[in-house]
């Protein structure tokens, strides 16, 4: 095997940028991996990527399709749709009577957020572009995927983690690798599709600023308020993502070594309908907060669920005329892992207690894909260059990375600082914290070889996040440095900022 073919894990490579990971890519599709990629043309498009660059115009081409790919995929493995007599589909016409329906729309809209990005680039102190973006988070996520869960297990999701404590039935065997590959494509590719709303205010507030020079000038806002019909399915959403399944089976007077194999019985074998949802109050009104303070997540969530025929299927009970059966809960499961991925990375409420869920994966590659995303000072600058990003570990047990950014002292400092406030919020002590058995560290440099050192650290012992600026005790919040650690810290070395 020569080194051009051997497959590379994202761990090992010394630095992310978009040849390696395409290059790797492409390994991957030839070596049986992303088998939810049924079409011809999308796998020849991955593979015509010329000299494993990505640009914005091959983006927009293959998000139609791969997002079509992951639907279908998920359709055909639900045996409610597709049974297994079936067969793969061998035709266009068989492929065809699995269409995801609504996508066209949501296509049509990501197309129009390409075009949109020029406003948003001058409303936005620090846009980044989009376009690029969600197709490099699917990249890295789904390679992360191959190398951490091809041989063992599969991402924690709540459902089948459950499923396998009772029934004894492992959850790989359950939901498999593929499944999962393709509600990551959907959830990488759709995450960022909200952000415009989002930034309606900041629109109106540059326009303000610049408008203020004439004072004759009356300007009304642009601005938008949801339509009274449109709450009944934004309240649906909320529960649906808020959700979690329970169990309606009773058995008590059973011993505890044939619980499993009776529990087994009742709902893979005879699937009786034993699924209840429970709308879990804490998470809606987190979600709720989130759609009232117009986050894009939120909005990404809802923009899926009201286009694609996919998500409009889900099963929810919604009272006790029918609870579900085991395919009922497990599509629903699917479906709510997805738009809840989605919905939380930017819901600093929601907290994470274990890096193996597929919206903590979100998170970790929306911070990584910093690579090849200059701002506009950065475009209007001289010599603007991108950050530097590099994934040293990321298993269940461990995450650990490094960021270098451009910039001066004062960049540096302030980008780290609410780049720390973010993972304190979502690693904070809350409840089940104790349950906590993984250890993160990012360590942020700068690319222009500035002395400070940042380094925020969570333990696995305790709940305790340990924030660092070459060393010394520093707190993101009053921005301050810890006196007494910065009195041993060794003499002729630059001093950190001392702040506060």
């Amino acid at each position: 095997m020569t080194e051009s073919t051997r497959i590379v894990k994202v761990t090992d490579l010394e630095q992310l940028n978009d040849k390696s990971l395409v290059l790797e890519l492409k390994k991957r599709c030839k070596e049986g991996g992303l088998t939810f990629i049924t079409s011809e043309n999308c796998l020849d498009q991955i593979e015509a990527l010329n000299n494993n660059e990505l640009d914005a115009e091959s983006a927009t081409k293959l998000w139609q399709p791969l997002i079509e790919s992951a639907v279908v995929f998920l359709k055909m493995s639900d045996p409610r749709e597709w049974a297994k007599e079936y067969g793969k589909p061998s035709s266009g016409e068989g492929m065809n009577s699995l269409k995801a329906f609504g996508v066209e729309r949501l296509n049509d809209y990501f197309v129009q957020f390409r075009e949109f990005e020029s406003i948003l680039y001058g409303a936005v102190k620090y846009y980044h572009e989009h376009t690029l973006h969600v197709f490099r988070v699917w990249v890295l996520g789904a390679l992360l995927l191959e190398d951490s869960f091809k041989d063992k297990g599969v991402p924690y999701i709540e459902f089948f983690d459950e499923m396998e404590k009772k029934t004894g039935e492992q959850a790989s065997k359950l939901i498999s690798l593929h499944e999962i590959q393709a509600m990551w494509c959907i959830i990488a590719l759709s995450h960022d599709l909200g952000y415009p709303l989002q930034k309606v205010d900041n629109i109106n507030e540059q326009t303000r600023t610049m408008l203020r020079q004439y004072a004759k000038v009356n300007l009304q806002d642009l601005n938008f308020d949801v339509p009274q019909q449109h709450q009944f399915i934004n309240d649906f959403i909320l529960r649906f993502i808020s959700s979690r399944t329970i169990w309606q089976i009773d058995l008590k007077e059973e011993e505890e070594s044939k619980k499993k194999d009776k529990l087994r019985e009742i709902v893979l074998e005879k699937e009786e309908k034993v699924f209840r949802t429970h709308t879990q109050a804490k998470f809606y009104l987190k979600y709720s907060k989130s759609l009232e303070d117009f986050e894009h997540g939120i909005f990404s969530s809802i923009l899926l669920m009201k286009n694609l025929t996919y998500f409009l299927e889900s099963d929810f009970d919604m009272d006790d005329l029918k609870p579900l059966d085991y395919n009922d809960a497990k599509q629903c499961a699917i479906r709510r892992e997805i738009l809840g991925a989605i919905a939380c990375h930017t819901c600093e409420e929601i907290y994470h207690i274990r890096p193996d869920t597929l919206g903590f994966l979100l998170i970790l590659c929306d911070e990584l894909q910093s690579w090849g995303r200059p701002t506009f000072k950065e475009i209007q600058g001289a010599g603007a260059s991108s950050p530097i990003a590099r994934l040293i570990k990321f298993n269940s047990q461990e995450v650990d990375f490094e960021l270098k950014f451009p910039g001066d002292e004062n960049e540096l400092h302030e980008r780290t600082k609410n780049l720390f406030r973010h993972f304190h919020k979502i690693l904070r002590v809350a409840v089940d914290a104790h349950k906590r058995k993984f250890t993160c560290q990012v360590t942020v440099k700068s690319k222009e070889r500035l002395p400070d050192t940042y380094k925020v650290s969570l333990e696995a012992e305790r709940p305790m996040l340990r924030f660092t600026i070459d060393e010394c005790v520093w707190d993101p919040w009053k921005d301050t440095i810890n006196e007494e650690t910065w009195d041993k810290w060794k003499l002729g070395r630059k001093s950190p900022r001392m702040t506060g």
